[in-house]
């Protein structure tokens, strides 16, 4: 009976201890492995084959194309992210970069850099992008054809006799680019065209658009649903702008009120209307 009851006493304590155990353990900070996983980051490098388009077909990364040293591509995954989800193939001379579609993709931080030997290779750059960014610079690319929903475009010393670009929801930038035969279309997003040379055609359902120190290489459209057009160091060129009645166009001089045209024959002619909002005009 001694015996039995010392055994009895014996298991008692064990599973004291062991319970002692899982509450320690439980007390214990959760996020320890949720920081390392957190804070790692995993990367995968791949020189590929030459190629002189790139398609986009991707939902998560933040790419930039730039000029490098050969035909390559690097992926970096932070935040708990996974490189292995980003996949890239080249196919008769295309890369295609792309990811699983996924409820939610939003499990980590992203980065792809694809760079090409000469600012000349590339022909064309198309595809879909439902969210991250594409970075596009110190290329001359022949046709740019991009559509997406949240991800944001920039283009950089960029080159380019055709450019279609289709954004649902998010900002654009231009800089220091010659852009000729653009259609731009933004859903509801604001866009920057810095110091460059452009011929477009623009249309931003809801949002801003701003010019700065640019040039135009033909006759461009700017219309503008809900939001404010802004040029400054506006070039000596023919201009036809337009609001609504409710609202004025703003000169170094004075303010007009539905239209403003200024005619200078022989040069290309820039139209703006602008629906519901203010534009400003500086030269």
């Amino acid at each position: 009976m001694k015996k039995i009851f010392k055994i009895g006493i014996f298991c008692g304590i064990i599973g004291f201890l062991v319970l002692a155990g899982i509450k320690v353990s439980s007390a214990l900070p959760k996020n320890q492995i949720t920081e390392a996983q957190t804070n790692q980051t995993t990367k995968k490098v791949y020189t590929v084959k030459k190629f002189d388009k790139i398609k986009f077909s991707s939902y998560r990364p933040n790419t930039d194309v730039t000029l490098g040293n050969k035909y390559q591509v690097k992926i970096k995954a932070k935040r708990g992210g996974n490189a292995q989800k980003i996949k890239t193939k080249v196919k008769n001379k295309q890369l295609t970069i792309y990811d699983e579609p996924e409820k939610h993709f939003n499990d980590g931080y992203y980065e792809v850099t694809v760079t090409v030997p000469s600012k000349n290779a590339l022909k064309k750059v198309s595809g879909y992008l439902r969210g991250g960014s594409v970075y596009l610079e110190k290329l001359n690319i022949h046709d740019i054809n991009l559509k997406s929903n949240i991800a944001y475009f920039a283009f950089d010393h960029v080159s380019s006799q055709n450019v279609k670009l289709k954004i649902k929801h998010e900002v654009s930038d231009i800089m220091d680019s010659n852009l000729k035969n653009c259609s731009i279309n933004i859903g509801k997003g604001n866009m920057t065209i810095d110091d460059s040379k452009i011929k477009a055609k623009v249309h931003i359902s809801k949002g801003g658009m701003t010019v700065v120190g640019s040039t135009f290489m033909g006759d461009s459209s700017f219309t503008l649903n809900k939001g404010l057009f802004l040029m400054t160091d506006a070039p000596k060129i023919s201009y036809d702008l337009r609001v609504d009645p409710k609202h004025k166009i703003e000169t170094d001089n004075k303010d007009y009120h539905k239209r403003l045209s200024i005619i200078v024959p022989n040069k290309p002619t820039v139209k703006v209307i602008s629906k519901n909002s203010n534009i400003e005009f500086y030269r």
